[in-house]
């Protein structure tokens, strides 16, 4: 993390689902600022193109180095759960 205690996170999103060459994330892309932890104070946070990208800033001294980070996101989609289909 970074040593002044703010900066940038980015967490990269897999595909929740493809179809030919077209896809979504598993991460909701209108959710805005749904990130938390506390470790530190999240400034904002939402999905660009492939990552959840976290401005932060006042960490906790505790965790910039050697220590776990918890940061939770609301809005991920639950998985797709692949079965037989009637009616289409």
């Amino acid at each position: 993390m970074a040593p002044d205690g703010a900066g940038v996170i980015e967490i990269g999103i897999p595909y929740w689902y493809i179809i030919q060459q077209t896809g979504e994330r598993m991460y909701n892309p209108t959710a805005s600022n749904k990130c938390s932890s506390a470790c530190m104070k999240i400034t904002s946070s939402g999905l660009e193109n492939d990552v959840i990208r976290i401005l932060y800033e006042n960490m906790v001294q505790s965790c910039i180095k050697g220590a776990p980070i918890t940061i939770t996101c609301r809005q991920f989609y639950n998985p797709i759960t692949p079965r037989k289909w009637e009616g289409f």
